[in-house]
């Protein structure tokens, strides 16, 4: 049976690819109208920075601990496939856009939904990520450098557009179009067909929940300082991220500066995304991680000393260096440091990272936009972006990461 479910996957594999490729471009797609977008309809709604903070938080609070018990409980499991898993949170969240689209009233309900959607699509995101390495385990010829750069390809474009319509159209014509993309987009999963076979799967190294809880950071010791670093550069990227849109009208743009802003963020990760294999093979994910996070405070110095449009493009052609490693290489990192057992688990975390990073960034940011406005809130992102910055090259683990990383990513080729 095993030989069998691999001959087939190393049949179809490179149709797999292609399809992999195409998930993670719809995914970015749907995303880029969140967190491109998303501050811009809020506003749309007649929310304040604080009361937009406040839905950013929560939906990345939510997530965080919706992606955990997932996480948890597919590992526990062992043989529920991830794409089942995205499909049963992509349908619901499907259903909810087509009511915002077409029967939801503006308003706090309309609100409550539109957070729903999007703690829904936040946690398919490491789900992503596993299939990604469970494909390759199963013999199918996936690369993830390569299908995550379309991903950032497809948002860059996304981006462009968006701020076009969104110029002539306002926020809101971002919901109806984020509802069909969904629906395209549960369409691929339900059509992904590869698996691991049933020896492949990871109930064999699943351990009982109770030594699970207890030991996982105790098998990694410097994994909770990488996170705690991780997280706080993160809470600063995501401010600007989520913000963006009070950054670009301090400087005297509105929503298709923002689109253009975007889009050249988004365009610049794929050259360093499409190259990520080969540098994590010659250098490791470990010193990539670290080198990420330097990039990362130096594009955040550079948006807080902008003082125009043009210099603000400037800043974000520094994602070619900062975001655009931490991407694909956070996935690697943590493939080659864990175990099979905790492989999940590691993807969730990074992705958690996200999320915990947009929930307190946002809280904060809309606080700081109502009492310190732009230039006070860069100059605290640009603070924890350091601080998270030392503490995060402390907590990376030393020595040669290369061997684990370069098998993984050959059998992807």
């Amino acid at each position: 049976m095993r030989m069998k479910t691999n001959r087939s996957n190393q049949i179809f594999g490179r149709f797999v690819g292609v399809h992999y490729s195409l998930l993670q471009g719809l995914y970015w797609m749907l995303q880029c109208g969140y967190y491109a977008f998303g501050a811009s309809y809020l506003y749309q709604m007649g929310l304040s920075s604080t009361h937009v903070g406040v839905v950013f938080a929560c939906v990345g609070a939510l997530s965080a601990l919706t992606q955990a018990q997932i996480a948890n409980a597919a590992d526990r499991s062992g043989v529920i496939a991830p794409k089942w898993i995205a499909v049963s949170l992509m349908a619901p969240a499907s259903v909810l856009l087509l009511l915002l689209s077409f029967g939801v009233e503006s308003g706090w309900l309309g609100i409550v939904f539109y957070a729903v959607v999007w703690v829904l699509v936040m946690d398919v995101q490491f789900l992503l990520c596993t299939m990604s390495m469970d494909s390759v385990k199963a013999g199918a010829r996936v690369n993830f450098g390569i299908s995550r750069a379309f991903g950032s390809m497809s948002y860059a474009l996304t981006a462009y557009a968006l701020g076009v319509i969104c110029a002539a159209r306002g926020a809101v014509i971002t919901i109806p179009i984020a509802a069909g993309l969904s629906l395209l987009f549960t369409l691929a999963l339900l059509l992904w067909r590869v698996q691991p076979s049933k020896a492949e799967t990871r109930a064999q190294d699943v351990l009982p929940q109770e030594e699970e809880e207890g030991s996982f950071f105790k098998r990694y010791p410097r994994f909770m300082l990488f996170v705690a670093g991780c997280s706080l550069v993160m809470i600063a990227y995501s401010t600007t991220c989520n913000y963006l849109v009070r950054i670009v009208n301090m400087l005297g743009g509105g929503s298709e500066e923002l689109g253009t802003a975007i889009m050249i963020t988004a365009m610049c990760e794929i050259p360093t995304i499409l190259v990520s294999v080969w540098l994590n093979k010659k250098y490791g994910s470990n010193k990539l991680m670290v080198a990420a996070a330097v990039m990362l405070s130096v594009k955040m110095l550079l948006i807080t000393l902008s003082s125009s449009i043009s210099m603000l493009y400037l800043s974000m052609t520094i994602q070619l260096f900062s975001y655009s490693l931490f991407i694909p290489v956070s996935v690697y990192y943590v493939d080659a440091l864990m175990q099979e057992r905790d492989r999940m688990k590691g993807q969730a975390t990074m992705t958690l990272i996200l999320a915990v990073g947009n929930a307190v960034g946002s809280l904060l940011g809309g606080y700081l936009l109502d009492t310190v406005r732009e230039k006070g809130m860069l100059l605290c992102c640009l603070t924890l972006s350091l601080i998270g910055t030392v503490v995060m090259i402390l907590g990376t683990e030393r020595g040669d990461m290369r061997e684990n990383a370069a098998r993984t990513d050959e059998q992807s080729l």
